[in-house]
């Protein structure tokens, strides 16, 4: 994800080495992969109506759509989007503390914001800002958890905490 991230700024000169590099990844796939990814493609396309999308003019696009939208920046530089009320940011510890203190100073935060959109900034934010490691939950990891059950986000819960050995 780090790599793709670089590429979400990129100028019309980066952009085209940007997709000779693509090219060059492709050549170096085996054939069952190519085989079973366009498999795949055409399954989205015929199931869903997908139609194949250059990716980054896509993102350089909605980059310029979202600079004309009210939003909430996040520390990844998406931000959440179309916000009816503007609201500060949570000023995270620089430490990345996550004592009781600051639990509680998070806890209130999310007591007053009482905005979705705030809410979910917040998610982000902490996801980025702190370490989160699915086998050891954290006190922060509970508190996203809870928030996130509570705004009906099972399915974001799932794959962000529940791990399941197969």
């Amino acid at each position: 994800m780090e790599h793709l991230e670089s590429w979400w700024s990129c100028d019309r000169d980066q952009e085209e080495y940007k997709l000779r590099e693509e090219e060059a990844y492709d050549a170096d796939l085996s054939f069952e992969f190519l085989r079973t990814r366009n498999e795949i493609f055409a399954r989205l396309r015929h199931d869903f109506g997908a139609n194949p999308k250059p990716v980054l003019p896509y993102i350089n696009e909605l980059l310029r759509e979202h600079e004309t939208v009210p939003n909430l920046m996040t520390f990844d530089g998406l931000g959440v989007y179309g916000v009816a009320t503007a609201h500060e940011p949570y000023a995270f510890d620089p430490r990345r503390s996550e004592d009781d203190d600051e639990l509680n100073r998070m806890r209130n935060y999310l007591d007053t914001v009482g905005n979705m959109d705030a809410k979910l900034a917040f998610i982000r934010d902490a996801n980025y800002w702190y370490v989160l490691d699915r086998y050891h939950p954290s006190p922060l990891s509970v508190l996203l958890r809870e928030l996130m059950l509570s705004l009906e986000l099972r399915d974001e819960v799932t794959r962000m905490f529940d791990i399941r050995e197969e």
